[in-house]
């Protein structure tokens, strides 16, 4: 049976984020308390079930450990709040990380979100009828922000028959129609590359628990192009070599470097602390640095307990008596190629929304979780989309690209980075966003001209 311990035992830091809190209770006037009690009850409910029929291999870190289903997005965003504020055993790190800083923004404007009209019709559509579309609405809430903090009147139009923009922002007797897109966290060719990976891990699992290893695989050719038992067929032809503690293998498709994972000074590091299963602590104990966008599969024979009543998020490990963990990378070019996502289509789709006579913005959000050398050729290929487009075939000005990324450390709960690219029709152009962060303040402490994902990871 598994052991649990009541929250009020533990010594929990009361939650002080003013700008979390803030956000967190204004999208809770659009419920009432028992419509939010029934949203928490079923997200908790599916977690169990998610806990009770996990695999034997956890989830790749980098897709986030314990996604609710789409149906209730904004649902699970705001238990991700809730929990960070009041429950914090339940707690998840990586998604919260993505999530908490945008409302932390929203927050930081919370006076400002009285003066943008329609704003409230929209969260509410949001909550009751369209949950699913959270990451657009939110983005389109922290564009239009940033609009106001440029000092622009800002309305969110309604959706009619016709084609509209999503926000009518005006200055000074100028007007901006703009309209926001969000791309989606990842791309087919991450998940079908995750699908091949487990799998090949799978079939060398026993070996690598019963062993206690740490392996670090870097493939030199797309994993699709090997058999799901590669790593299986190379352990058995390259078994002398496989021994001992520290070990190496390497070829023309692959490096492997592989270590004896320390449970001793894990397993003391146990005793002294509440380490939550899959939590950022655990997995660079596991790991021996931070975890970020490497595929990571981490699987463990361990014994441990609950905070609280018995879900799945909110499980700790008490001691390992065996585990294993491995970061798979490629470095094929062609892996890169495929990663890097163009914003085409989303590009497109925007102007089509271009309907007002006035100026159009469009605002495109993406996540960079894939490294800097899948930005870069990404970066290729959306400045080939935008020098194609005419600008006197269209009414569009100015494009805002905005480029985030999120970590979590087992020293701090998140931490954010944001890059923004603009592009103008304009010869001379002068922005209309002098300010143009959506998220990280218009102050902060940033080195001009560099992309976050060239700079060292935190």
């Amino acid at each position: 049976m598994i052991n649990s311990i009541q929250p009020s035992d533990l010594a929990f830091a009361k939650y002080d984020d003013q700008d979390v809190i803030s956000a967190f209770n204004y999208f809770m006037t659009f419920m009432t308390p028992a419509q939010w009690q029934s949203k928490k009850q079923a997200i908790e409910e599916y977690l169990s079930k998610f806990y009770l029929n996990s695999p034997p291999l956890s989830q790749p870190v980098s897709e986030g450990l314990l996604m609710v289903t789409d149906k209730d997005r904004i649902g699970w965003y705001l238990y991700l709040m809730h929990c960070l504020i009041y429950e914090p055993h339940k707690y998840e790190y990586f998604q919260g990380a993505r999530i908490i800083p945008l409302f932390k923004r929203i927050g930081m404007d919370i006076d400002l979100l009285p003066t943008l009209e329609g704003l409230r019709k929209k969260i509410s559509d949001l909550i009751k009828k369209r949950p699913i579309e959270a990451d657009q609405v939110i983005f389109e809430l922290l564009v239009a922000l940033a609009w106001k903090r440029n000092g622009y009147d800002v309305e969110f139009l309604a959706e009619g028959v016709t084609k509209t923009p999503d926000l009518l922002v005006k200055k000074n007797g100028k007007s901006y129609q703009v309209e926001c897109k969000r791309q989606q966290k990842s791309g087919a060719y991450f998940y079908e590359e995750n699908k091949i990976r487990q799998k090949m891990v799978h079939h060398v699992a026993p070996f690598l628990l019963t062993n206690c290893l740490l392996m670090e695989v870097t493939f030199h050719v797309e994993l699709k192009s090997l058999s799901e038992t590669y790593l299986l067929d190379l352990f058995r032809s390259e078994q002398s070599k496989i021994r001992g503690e520290n070990w190496t293998i390497s070829n023309e498709k692959l490096d492997i470097k592989a270590s004896k994972i320390d449970l001793a000074m894990i397993n003391h590091h146990l005793s002294q602390y509440h380490i939550k299963d899959k939590s950022p602590h655990l997995l660079e104990l596991l790991a021996k640095k931070p975890i970020d966008y490497d595929g990571f599969t981490v699987c463990l024979h361990a014994a441990g307990y609950h905070i609280g009543e018995a879900l799945a998020n909110n499980y700790y490990i008490g001691h390992i008596n065996n585990a294993f963990g491995v970061i798979v990378t490629c470095d094929a070019p062609q892996v890169y190629v495929e990663k890097a996502r163009d914003l085409k289509g989303l590009l497109y789709k925007a102007l089509e929304q271009l309907t007002l006579d006035c100026e159009g913005v469009v605002h495109i959000g993406m996540e960079t979780f894939d490294g800097p050398n899948v930005e870069s050729e990404r970066l290729k290929k959306i400045y080939r989309t935008i020098e194609s487009i005419d600008p006197e075939k269209t009414d569009l000005s100015w494009i805002f690209t905005h480029y985030f990324q999120s970590y979590s450390r087992s020293d701090e709960n998140w931490i954010f980075d944001e890059t923004v690219d603009v592009a103008s029709a304009y010869v001379v152009p002068i922005t209309p966003l002098p300010k143009n962060f959506l998220i990280i303040p218009d102050d902060a402490d940033i080195i001009e001209s560099s992309w976050h994902w060239e700079r060292p990871l935190p």
